[in-house]
């Protein structure tokens, strides 16, 4: 019995020794057709009627995930990763995400084909470096417009040898700005392009 005391008193006094690390798990986050995302708040709602489904603790770096043929909404700002899949439809209504200083991060990307991005407010966009601030990979269609009955802008700056806009290195891509009359800026590390 002296024993097994003094093997448990041992081992307490090893773990204070020697912490151990807990990582927080965060569960995917994921914006479904027909809903708006705050980022600000965390609060994810049905965009038709405004009901509150869920509240999200949504931290630095967080990874949102946009389901494939989703029509959505996203507001507020935050500094996360939104990651759209294809057939996408999303509104952004003044958002502002830098994810410069979060390793090798690009703060909205598309891919696939029928993508469209409807701009409402003023939005921003930074990445990290060798990320474009919105990527448009090969194979990936994006049109950019502004939402019905809004006008928005849109800036996006890639991190250090990347686009404003547009894929990685030697990457095609099809990106159409939809309205000639949407104020938009993209800025790469070296060159800068006023569309």
């Amino acid at each position: 019995m002296k024993r097994l005391l003094a093997l448990i008193t041992i081992a307490l006094l090893i773990s204070f020794l020697f912490p151990i690390t807990v990582f927080a798990f965060t569960p995917p986050i994921t914006v479904s057709d027909g809903q708006t995302l705050n980022l600000t708040t965390g609060e994810l709602t049905l965009t038709s009627d405004s009901s509150l489904i869920t509240t999200y603790t949504i931290a630095t770096g967080d990874t949102i995930s946009v389901a494939a043929n989703a029509t959505d909404t996203i507001t507020g700002s935050k500094n996360v990763i939104i990651s759209c899949d294809s057939g996408v439809t999303l509104t952004i209504q003044d958002v502002t995400i830098d994810t410069s200083s979060i390793f090798a991060s690009c703060a909205l990307a598309f891919t696939g084909s029928g993508n469209k991005l409807l701009l409402d407010g003023v939005n921003s966009f930074s990445s990290y470096q060798n990320q474009p601030g919105i990527k448009v990979e090969t194979g990936t269609a994006l049109t950019i417009d502004n939402a019905p009955l809004t006008t928005g802008s849109l800036t996006a700056l890639g991190g250090l040898n990347a686009a404003g806009i547009g894929g990685g290195y030697q990457n095609n891509n099809n990106i159409r700005w939809h309205d000639n009359n949407c104020p938009r800026w993209q800025y790469g590390s070296r060159y800068w392009r006023r569309c």
